[in-house]
């Protein structure tokens, strides 16, 4: 998901959302572990590095607004039908200068039915 241009005034708002639908024959509850490809900077509070340095990404769960914890898998309800699972990503800064350049950053989304 592209985020555009963005200044160090933008940082707060600048959060987007990734949305996973699922069909489901049936009711069901699943564990989803989100898992970044660069590092983690903070495991427990969601946040990776991306490709420029300097620059961070927030993972959170929209539905609730919690932090995605990259060492756990979160339980989540599933009824039958259509679901969407919501991720919010916001860059976030890790030193005093604000990096330029572009910068990508990705996850992979595990899914573990019961």
């Amino acid at each position: 998901m592209p985020f555009g241009t963005i200044t160090s005034d933008d940082f707060a708002n600048s959060q987007r959302i990734a949305e996973v639908s699922l069909n489901c024959p049936y009711a069901s509850q699943v564990d989803a572990k989100l898992s970044p490809t660069q590092n983690a900077v903070s495991s427990s509070a969601g946040v990776s590095a991306t490709t420029l340095d300097g620059l961070s990404m927030a993972a959170t769960w929209v539905d609730n607004g919690s932090a995605v914890d990259f060492n756990s898998a979160r339980e989540i309800a599933l009824k039958k039908g259509d679901n969407v699972i919501r991720l919010g990503f916001r860059p976030q800064l890790n030193t005093r200068d604000s990096p330029a350049g572009e910068f990508s950053s990705q996850y992979t989304l595990k899914l573990t039915y019961r």
